[in-house]
């Protein structure tokens, strides 16, 4: 059976358990394509040693002033890695690159520097990774060949001293199954259970020594439980927070001194509520919005099992 190795953006963690890192402008490889050059054609545009990324924004090392126009990143003076727009600091609009062989190797569309609506991700063999994003909140991901066909198979990364990055098993284009995530010492950060690229089953988290960091289950992407341990295997009453670029919260979860989750909210960049969860006496409460305020449906759960669910 061949095996398809994908590259690709995983959903945010549900909670912050390992430490990450990345530059915001990686030098992709290139191309000297007509897309690229049209892109160009339209503003200014800087190349990539004549900026500087802060805090998820990019500024101009020139002046300290924030990037209106395209980023561009060479290989060579011939040779484009990657094109973007950037409007007042942040990544809006097309985002474009190129492997060295002039194949495109991503396309995507940016919002006040996250993600949004369709985003492609293409390997040297054609194959491609296709996720919605709504205001930077993934919708759905899925896995296509270099013929547009769904893919059935098991995907597998590695770190560059060849240790297992990753294993996901993938059906019919979708996540379905285990997916397992490794840190570079090979110990596991991830396991998490989909079925047709939903989340549904077990969700554990764990830290680099090995200790667990959350206990968490889904049922058709809802939340159903969860539980913190901090890194000695502890519980204490916490608040996580994290932020979009441009400083707007993009999740809060709270836990009582037991760890046990009491409100977690996921949230668009614009600062309207996405998903929200409420615990109280041991039921569930899950509510779910688009990017125009408007509830998509609401559920409670109680012991892992679904009381109601209503759609709007």
């Amino acid at each position: 059976m061949k095996k398809y190795v994908l590259s690709l953006v995983v959903l945010v963690a549900l909670l912050g358990c390992g430490s990450s890192s990345g530059k915001i402008l990686p030098l992709f490889s290139q191309t000297n394509s007509s897309m690229a050059n049209k892109v160009l054609q339209k503003v200014n545009f800087y190349y990539k040693f004549e900026i500087y990324e802060k805090n998820g924004r990019i500024f101009l090392h020139k002046n300290d002033k924030p990037v209106n126009g395209i980023v561009v990143a060479y290989y060579d003076k011939s040779k484009i890695g990657l094109i973007k727009e950037v409007k007042n600091g942040y990544l809006h609009g097309k985002g474009l690159g190129f492997y060295p062989n002039s194949q495109i190797k991503f396309k995507h569309n940016y919002f006040m520097g996250v993600k949004d609506v369709d985003n492609i991700n293409y390997l040297l063999n054609g194959s491609f990774l296709r996720q919605i994003y709504e205001k930077g909140f993934l919708q759905k991901e899925r896995y296509f060949d270099k013929y547009k066909n769904p893919i059935s198979d098991i995907s597998k990364t590695y770190y560059n001293n060849g240790k297992l990055k990753s294993i996901r098993d993938i059906k019919y284009g979708y996540l379905n199954g285990d997916v397992k995530i490794f840190y570079s010492n090979g110990n596991i950060k991830f396991e998490k259970t989909f079925k047709n690229g939903i989340l549904n089953g077990d969700f554990n988290n764990y830290y680099p020594n090995g200790r667990v960091c959350f206990n968490a289950k889904y049922i058709d992407g809802d939340v159903v439980f969860v539980r913190y341990f901090d890194k000695n295997g502890g519980h204490k009453n916490i608040n996580f927070k994290t932020y979009y670029p441009n400083g707007k919260l993009e999740k809060e979860y709270v836990f009582d001194k037991n760890g046990y989750l009491i409100k977690g909210i996921n949230y668009y960049v614009t600062g309207d509520i996405a998903i929200k969860t409420i615990v109280k006496n041991g039921i569930y409460y899950n509510y779910k919005f688009d990017s125009n305020k408007k509830l998509i449906y609401k559920a409670s759960y109680k012991n892992n099992k679904l009381l109601k669910k209503e759609k709007k």
